[in-house]
């Protein structure tokens, strides 16, 4: 498949008070024209830092290399205006904190009209019935009231559908949406993957979504990439990854899930600061030899697209 965007050797580092953090270490990764890449892990494990350094909406104090391919363009090398004509246009971004995204003393009506002028170049008088026409495409069945409420108005579900209606306006190529689901219930969260569906299908684009929702990556995603302190260490069709793991930090994962008896996983998630020279995972593998914590594994191919990077297989 045509790939939309290729990640060769990222590297993000902040530098801090207390020396360097590397929230995300030497990744590779694509996606594909119409594929759904799910990258999932515990929190604090560098999956955001990754999504933030494709749109370069990182901090003073962060310093990436590497490479971003994104439409024969490497956007580690972009110019911010040439960002800024790339970020909500070609590639839209749904953050983790809907309230945070929305203004509060502005109607939604008046933001997504906004949105639709930025993005999508509409006149004054048709904003209103294109903001409304996206919204019903979105699945709400009351546009206009949605419109002329404000955003404390709405519940968190409602609210990422909002903002997954402004990113629409833009026909972007690739959706990043961080942790979508962060903080709903159930029933919402059934919603939020019906409208990442539907956004996607509306759209044709592909997607990178940023979850620690194991399950809810199963339902919407064609491919999966385990991420543990900053790296990524296993990779691989959705279905394939989720019914065959190979690496011992996905396979705690997958015993952790509600229907698989809630098995904690023990310990803290791994530092991106503490880094040994050994595999990351090794302090809290059941499965790790003497050698792991001094040797680390290379990423290795297992079967057709699933990679693993893992003592035990290299």
């Amino acid at each position: 498949m045509e790939k939309l965007l290729e990640i060769k050797n990222l590297n993000t580092t902040f530098q801090s008070r207390t020396g360097a953090v590397r929230a995300v270490y030497d990744t590779d990764l694509s996606i594909d024209k119409g594929s759904v890449v799910g990258l999932i892990g515990e929190t604090g494990c560098g999956k955001s830092v990754l999504g933030l350094s494709v749109l370069r909406l990182l901090p003073n104090n962060a310093e990436i290399s590497g490479s971003i391919m994104f439409e024969g363009e490497d956007l580690v090398s972009a110019t911010e205006k040439e960002m800024r004509n790339i970020r909500g246009k070609r590639i839209a971004y749904i953050g983790q904190d809907p309230s945070e995204a929305l203004n509060p003393v502005l109607k939604n009506g008046t933001q997504l009209n906004e949105s639709v002028r930025r993005l999508m170049g509409g006149k004054l008088r048709d904003t209103g019935s294109i903001s409304k026409d996206i919204l019903t495409r979105l699945g709400f069945v009351h546009p206009d009231l949605i419109m002329k409420t404000y955003p404390v108005e709405l519940s968190g579900g409602m609210k990422q559908r909002v903002l997954a209606a402004m990113a629409m306006c833009g026909k972007p190529a690739i959706l990043i949406a961080d942790e979508p689901t962060k903080g709903l219930d159930a029933l919402m969260r059934g919603q939020i993957t019906a409208t990442l569906k539907k956004f996607i299908t509306e759209t044709g684009c592909a997607a990178l979504v940023i979850t620690h929702d194991l399950q809810f990556a199963s339902l919407i995603c064609s491919e999966i990439a385990v991420m543990y302190a900053g790296e990524i260490v296993e990779k691989g069709p959705a279905k394939e990854i989720l019914e065959n793991p190979a690496h011992p930090y996905l396979e705690a994962l997958i015993r952790a899930l509600p229907k698989n008896g809630m098995h904690i996983l023990a310990g803290n998630s791994g530092s991106l600061t503490a880094i040994n020279s050994g595999c990351r995972f090794a302090g809290r593998c059941i499965k790790a030899g003497t050698g792991c914590k001094n040797r680390h594994p290379l990423m290795i191919k297992i079967g057709r697209g699933h990679y693993v990077r893992c003592g035990k297989h290299d």
